[in-house]
């Protein structure tokens, strides 16, 4: 499901991007990025899952964030989302 996330995304896969998980839960997507060669970070509203984020050591940066109440980055810092 990952991969064809990034299909619709249509970014060139001959270089890395710098991509926003929003949702990210566990890390799952966010690992399948890191194998296709991107950076990510991953924002979920559930500091639970986060913690299995980090305890499974994924490569992303991770935020506790509720979207609903927008996000803190700035405009044009992602390749997609």
């Amino acid at each position: 499901m990952t991969e064809r996330a990034v299909e619709l995304l249509a970014i060139e896969e001959e270089e890395p991007h710098y991509l926003l998980d929003i949702g990210c839960g566990s890390g799952l997507s966010g690992e399948v990025l890191s194998d296709m060669g991107h950076y990510w970070t991953g924002v979920d509203v559930s500091n639970c899952m986060l913690n299995i984020a980090l305890e499974r050591e994924v490569e992303g940066d991770l935020i506790l964030c509720d979207i609903g109440n927008g996000l803190p980055f700035r405009a044009g810092v992602f390749d997609g989302a």
